[in-house]
Protein backbone atom coordinates (compact mmCIF):
# COMPACT_ATOMS: atom_id res chain seq x y z
CA UNK A 1 0.00 0.00 0.00
CA UNK A 2 2.98 2.27 0.54
CA UNK A 3 3.89 1.68 -3.10
CA UNK A 4 0.37 2.54 -4.29
CA UNK A 5 0.36 5.69 -2.17
CA UNK A 6 3.66 6.77 -3.69
CA UNK A 7 5.32 6.91 -0.27
CA UNK A 8 8.15 4.68 -1.48
CA UNK A 9 9.27 3.04 -4.75
CA UNK A 10 10.27 -0.55 -5.44
CA UNK A 11 13.81 0.68 -6.04
CA UNK A 12 13.91 2.45 -2.67
CA UNK A 13 12.60 -0.63 -0.86
CA UNK A 14 15.13 -2.79 -2.67
CA UNK A 15 17.98 -0.46 -1.65
CA UNK A 16 16.77 -0.48 1.95
CA UNK A 17 16.56 -4.28 2.07
CA UNK A 18 20.13 -4.53 0.76
CA UNK A 19 21.27 -2.80 3.96
CA UNK A 20 19.50 -5.37 6.16
CA UNK A 21 21.16 -8.63 5.08
CA UNK A 22 21.31 -9.98 8.62
CA UNK A 23 17.72 -9.24 9.57
CA UNK A 24 15.43 -12.23 10.01
CA UNK A 25 12.91 -12.37 7.21
CA UNK A 26 14.85 -10.18 4.78
CA UNK A 27 14.98 -12.98 2.18
CA UNK A 28 11.20 -13.31 2.40
CA UNK A 29 10.82 -9.53 2.08
CA UNK A 30 13.00 -9.52 -1.05
CA UNK A 31 10.89 -12.28 -2.58
CA UNK A 32 7.70 -10.36 -1.76
CA UNK A 33 9.17 -7.25 -3.37
CA UNK A 34 9.69 -9.13 -6.66
CA UNK A 35 5.95 -9.83 -6.64
CA UNK A 36 4.84 -6.31 -5.70
CA UNK A 37 2.84 -4.09 -8.02
CA UNK A 38 2.70 -0.39 -7.21
CA UNK A 39 -0.69 -0.11 -8.92
CA UNK A 40 -2.38 -2.64 -6.61
CA UNK A 41 -4.88 -0.72 -4.50
CA UNK A 42 -5.69 -3.20 -1.75
CA UNK A 43 -4.29 -6.26 0.01
CA UNK A 44 -7.20 -8.29 -1.37
CA UNK A 45 -6.36 -7.30 -4.96
CA UNK A 46 -2.80 -8.39 -4.25
CA UNK A 47 -3.98 -11.75 -2.91
CA UNK A 48 -6.09 -12.30 -6.00
CA UNK A 49 -3.15 -11.32 -8.21
CA UNK A 50 -0.89 -13.81 -6.42
CA UNK A 51 -3.39 -16.63 -6.96
CA UNK A 52 -3.49 -15.55 -10.61
CA UNK A 53 0.29 -15.70 -11.02
CA UNK A 54 1.46 -18.33 -8.53
CA UNK A 55 -1.42 -20.81 -8.46
CA UNK A 56 -2.89 -20.41 -11.95
CA UNK A 57 0.62 -19.90 -13.41
CA UNK A 58 -0.60 -17.09 -15.66
CA UNK A 59 1.37 -14.03 -16.75
CA UNK A 60 1.05 -11.11 -14.33
CA UNK A 61 -2.09 -9.07 -15.00
CA UNK A 62 -2.10 -5.29 -15.17
CA UNK A 63 -3.45 -3.68 -12.00
CA UNK A 64 -5.91 -0.80 -12.15
CA UNK A 65 -4.95 0.05 -15.71
CA UNK A 66 -7.40 2.31 -17.58
CA UNK A 67 -9.36 0.62 -20.35
CA UNK A 68 -11.10 2.62 -23.07
CA UNK A 69 -13.56 1.81 -25.82
CA UNK A 70 -12.62 2.15 -29.51
CA UNK A 71 -13.32 5.90 -29.43
CA UNK A 72 -10.91 6.37 -26.52
CA UNK A 73 -13.59 6.91 -23.86
CA UNK A 74 -12.61 5.51 -20.46
CA UNK A 75 -14.85 2.61 -19.47
CA UNK A 76 -13.04 1.51 -16.31
CA UNK A 77 -9.89 0.66 -14.39
CA UNK A 78 -10.26 -3.04 -13.61
CA UNK A 79 -8.55 -4.37 -10.51
CA UNK A 80 -6.79 -6.97 -12.67
CA UNK A 81 -6.61 -7.12 -16.46
CA UNK A 82 -5.18 -9.96 -18.49
CA UNK A 83 -4.33 -8.50 -21.87
CA UNK A 84 -3.43 -11.96 -23.21
CA UNK A 85 -6.76 -13.52 -22.23
CA UNK A 86 -9.05 -10.47 -22.43
CA UNK A 87 -10.21 -11.12 -18.86
CA UNK A 88 -10.99 -8.66 -16.07
CA UNK A 89 -10.97 -9.67 -12.39
CA UNK A 90 -12.67 -7.46 -9.83
CA UNK A 91 -12.44 -7.75 -6.06
CA UNK A 92 -15.68 -6.61 -4.43
CA UNK A 93 -15.10 -5.49 -0.85
CA UNK A 94 -17.65 -4.14 1.60
CA UNK A 95 -18.17 -0.99 -0.49
CA UNK A 96 -19.78 -3.07 -3.22
CA UNK A 97 -22.66 -4.37 -1.09
CA UNK A 98 -25.06 -1.47 -1.52
CA UNK A 99 -27.87 -1.68 -4.03
CA UNK A 100 -26.59 1.30 -6.04
CA UNK A 101 -23.01 0.04 -6.14
CA UNK A 102 -24.12 -3.44 -7.16
CA UNK A 103 -26.13 -1.89 -9.99
CA UNK A 104 -23.09 0.12 -11.11
CA UNK A 105 -20.88 -2.99 -10.92
CA UNK A 106 -23.27 -4.85 -13.25
CA UNK A 107 -23.27 -1.93 -15.70
CA UNK A 108 -19.48 -1.85 -15.57
CA UNK A 109 -19.35 -5.58 -16.39
CA UNK A 110 -21.64 -4.87 -19.36
CA UNK A 111 -19.28 -2.12 -20.58
CA UNK A 112 -16.32 -4.48 -20.37
CA UNK A 113 -18.20 -7.21 -22.26
CA UNK A 114 -19.29 -4.74 -24.94
CA UNK A 115 -15.64 -4.19 -25.89
CA UNK A 116 -14.64 -7.86 -25.74
CA UNK A 117 -13.43 -8.27 -22.15
CA UNK A 118 -14.80 -11.02 -19.91
CA UNK A 119 -15.15 -9.97 -16.25
CA UNK A 120 -15.46 -12.06 -13.13
CA UNK A 121 -15.90 -10.99 -9.51
CA UNK A 122 -14.49 -12.16 -6.20
CA UNK A 123 -15.50 -11.36 -2.61
CA UNK A 124 -13.41 -11.63 0.54
CA UNK A 125 -14.41 -15.15 1.60
CA UNK A 126 -13.53 -16.43 -1.89
CA UNK A 127 -9.86 -15.64 -1.28
CA UNK A 128 -9.69 -18.49 1.26
CA UNK A 129 -10.71 -21.00 -1.43
CA UNK A 130 -7.93 -21.26 -4.01
CA UNK A 131 -9.69 -24.04 -5.94
CA UNK A 132 -12.77 -21.82 -6.34
CA UNK A 133 -10.62 -18.93 -7.58
CA UNK A 134 -8.80 -21.15 -10.05
CA UNK A 135 -12.16 -22.39 -11.37
CA UNK A 136 -13.39 -18.80 -11.79
CA UNK A 137 -10.21 -17.73 -13.55
CA UNK A 138 -10.30 -20.70 -15.93
CA UNK A 139 -14.03 -20.27 -16.60
CA UNK A 140 -13.55 -16.56 -17.42
CA UNK A 141 -10.70 -17.41 -19.81
CA UNK A 142 -12.88 -20.07 -21.47
CA UNK A 143 -15.80 -17.63 -21.81
CA UNK A 144 -13.45 -15.03 -23.25
CA UNK A 145 -12.23 -17.46 -25.91
CA UNK A 146 -15.83 -18.15 -26.92
CA UNK A 147 -16.96 -14.51 -26.79
CA UNK A 148 -18.67 -13.30 -29.94
CA UNK A 149 -18.09 -9.59 -29.27
CA UNK A 150 -15.09 -8.21 -31.12
CA UNK A 151 -12.14 -7.11 -28.98
CA UNK A 152 -12.30 -3.37 -29.46
CA UNK A 153 -10.92 -2.28 -26.09
CA UNK A 154 -7.84 -0.14 -25.77
CA UNK A 155 -5.31 0.34 -23.03
CA UNK A 156 -4.58 3.97 -22.41
CA UNK A 157 -0.90 4.52 -23.23
CA UNK A 158 -0.07 6.17 -19.92
CA UNK A 159 -2.11 4.91 -17.00
CA UNK A 160 -1.47 7.96 -14.86
CA UNK A 161 -1.94 7.90 -11.12
CA UNK A 162 -4.45 5.61 -9.53
CA UNK A 163 -7.07 7.78 -7.83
Amino acid sequence: MALAAGVVTVSQLDQYLRTKDRWPGVTRARTALTRADARSMSPMESRLRLVWTLDACLPPPRCNWPVADASGRLIGRPDLLSVEHAVVAEFDGAGHRSRDQHREDLRRDDRFRSVGLEPFRVVGADLADTALLLDRIRAAIDRSRQMAAPRTWLLLATPGPVL
